[in-house]
C-alpha cells in the first residue's frame, strides 16, 4: 500500500532517456527509402514482440485472444509474474463450526494478502512472496504493526475489531502500508521482471552489451503504467463495495455484484454477524437485492470522486474526512497517474494522511564527484527538466544542421513537438513520441491509447465486450 513511485520511477526514467535519443534521431537520417522501411519494421517488430510478453499484456493492448489471458476484474495478464489476486477486506479462512455458526471465524486472512499465494500451483511469483511473509508475520499484530502491514490507530477506535480481535479494523487507521523489508523485495521482484521483459526488445543475434531501443522501452513503461492503473481501479472498486450499507464482496471470482449469492455456500462468504446466504428469510434475501443494486450503483461512480458512502438508500458524496486510509491512497494513487502535474499534497483527503517527500517526489540518484547522492524531484521538476533538455537538443540540432550546409537536415521543429505543456497523464507520458510514430506509421505497432479516459470499476470490467 506504499503510494505510487514505482510508476514515477518509470516516468523518470523515461523522461531522462528519451530527451536524449531525441536529438539522436534527427542525425539517424537516411537517404536509402529501403534502409529506413527496415529500420522501421525491425523496430516495430521489437514492440509488439515486447508487448507480446505475458507480463506485459493488458486489456488496453491484447496481443493474442487465448481465452483466459487477461484478468475479468482488471484487465492485466493472468500468467504475469505480478499478477495479485486479492481481496479489499479481511477474508476468513476457516469458519468456526461450520456454515451455519452465524459469521464466526476461526483465522481471517488479513486484507491485500492473495489466498492464491499459499496453493501449490496457480499462483503468480508476487503472490507467493507476499504469502512467504505474510506467513513469517501474520501472528505480529500490535498498535503499530499487523502481518506485513505498518499501521497507525485513530486514538479513537481499537485497530482490531470490537467482535473478533483477530481481524483488522480499517474504519480506525490513519496509516496503513507495507513494512519496508517486504516493500523492498517486492519492488525487486518487479524489477527483475521487467529486465527479463527488456530482452525480448534485443535480437539474438546483438551483442549482450545491447541496450533495448527507446521505442521498446516507452511501449513496455506504458503497458506497465496502464496495468498499475487498472489494477488501482479494481482495487477501488473492491474498497468501495464493502462499506456500511453494500457489503458485498468483489474479487476475480466475484466480479459481477450478484455473484456473491451463486457462490455463497462454495465461498462461505459472511460480513460482519452475517450468517449463511443460503439461509436468508425471504425478507432478508430483498435487503440483499437492494444491497446489490446500491453495489452496482457504486461500481459506476468515477475513480477521482471522493468518498462515495451509503446515505438513506442511495450513493452520495461522501467527504475526505471521512474516507478510509487505503481509499484514499487509492484514490490519490489514481489522481497521479491521470495528471501527473497534479498538486497530490492539496488533493482532498483525510487529514490524518501525511504525505511526505518519498510519496510526493521520485528518488533519483545522481553522481556527484564519484559519490552516489539521492535526491528527490516532483513530476513538475522532472517535465521542467526534460523540456530543458529538448530545448538544448533542438539547439544542437540545428546548429549542426547550419554546420553542414543543410547536408544534416534540421529536424529542431519536430523535436520540440515533444515538449509537455499543461496537465498530462502518464500514460501520454510514456507514449511513443511524435518522432518515433512518425517513423512507425505505416506498421502495425501494438500501443495503447494516447489517453486513458476517467474510469469507473465496472468501465473496466466491461470494457471491449
Amino acid at each position: 500500500m506504499a503510494f505510487g513511485d514505482t510508476t514515477r520511477k518509470t516516468i523518470s526514467t523515461t523522461l531522462t532517456s528519451s530527451a536524449i535519443i531525441l536529438g539522436v534521431f534527427g542525425l539517424m537520417g537516411s537517404n536509402n527509402e529501403g534502409d529506413e522501411q527496415k529500420l522501421a519494421k525491425s523496430i516495430a517488430n521489437k514492440i509488439n514482440k515486447v508487448l507480446g510478453n505475458p507480463n506485459a499484456r493488458v486489456k488496453q493492448v491484447q496481443t493474442d485472444s487465448k481465452k483466459g489471458s487477461l484478468n475479468k476484474l482488471d484487465g492485466n495478464s493472468a500468467s504475469s509474474y505480478t499478477t495479485y489476486h486479492s481481496s479489499a477486506w479481511s477474508y476468513c479462512e476457516e469458519w468456526m463450526g461450520g456454515e451455519s455458526t452465524n459469521g464466526v471465524c476461526a483465522r481471517w486472512l488479513d486484507p491485500y494478502v492473495s489466498s492464491h499465494g499459499f496453493a501449490d500451483s496457480d499462483k503468480s511469483a508476487l503472490e507467493g512472496a507476499m504469502a512467504n511473509f505474510y506467513s513469517q508475520m501474520r501472528e505480529n499484530k500490535s498498535e503499530d504493526s499487523w502481518g506485513v502491514f505498518n499501521i497507525k490507530g485513530n486514538g479513537q477506535d481499537p485497530v482490531a475489531h470490537i467482535d473478533d480481535p483477530n481481524r483488522l479494523n480499517l474504519n480506525a487507521l490513519t496509516e496503513f502500508s507495507l513494512k519496508p523489508e517486504v516493500q523492498k523485495e517486492i519492488e525487486k521482484l518487479g524489477m527483475g521482471t521487467a529486465m527479463e521483459n527488456l530482452v525480448d526488445g534485443i535480437d539474438k543475434n546483438e551483442p549482450v552489451e545491447t541496450m533495448p531501443n527507446n521505442e521498446s522501452l516507452r511501449a513496455l513503461a506504458n503497458s506497465y503504467t496502464q496495468a498499475f492503473r487498472n489494477n488501482l481501479v479494481a482495487m477501488l472498486g473492491g474498497q468501495r463495495r464493502m462499506k456500511t450499507g453494500i457489503e458485498i464482496p468483489g474479487a476475480e471470482n466475484m466480479v459481477e455484484c450478484e455473484a456473491f449469492l451463486n457462490n455463497a455456500d462454495e465461498l462461505q462468504i459472511k460480513n460482519y454477524n452475517q450468517g449463511n446466504l443460503s439461509l436468508l428469510t425471504p425478507q432478508d434475501q430483498e435487503g440483499v437485492q437492494k444491497r446489490i443494486a446500491l453495489c452496482r450503483q457504486m461500481m459506476e461512480k468515477s475513480a477521482q470522486d471522493v468518498n462515495p458512502v451509503v446515505r438513506d438508500g442511495q450513493i452520495v458524496s461522501g467527504d475526505a474526512a471521512g474516507e478510509n486510509v487505503d481509499e484514499a491512497k487509492t484514490r490519490l494513487n489514481l489522481l497521479a497517474v491521470d495528471d501527473i502535474t497534479a498538486d497530490i499534497g492539496s488533493a482532498p483527503k483525510p487529514e490524518s494522511l501525511n504525505l511526505g517527500q518519498e510519496q510526493l517526489a521520485s528518488k533519483m540518484y545522481i553522481n556527484r564527484d564519484g559519490n552516489e547522492e539521492v535526491v528527490y524531484e516532483t513530476p513538475e521538476e522532472q517535465i521542467k527538466g526534460y523540456n530543458e533538455m529538448l530545448k538544448k537538443s533542438a539547439a544542437a540540432q540545428a546548429a549542426i544542421s547550419q554546420m553542414t550546409i543543410g547536408h544534416i537536415p534540421d529536424t529542431s521543429s519536430n523535436i520540440m513537438q515533444n515538449q509537455i505543456q499543461g496537465s498530462v497523464s502518464a500514460m501520454e507520458m510514456n507514449d511513443l513520441t511524435w518522432a518515433q510514430k512518425k517513423r512507425l506509421e505505416n506498421e502495425k505497432v501494438s500501443a495503447a491509447a494516447d489517453k486513458t479516459p476517467p474510469m469507473t470499476p465496472s468501465a473496466l470490467i466491461n470494457m471491449g465486450q
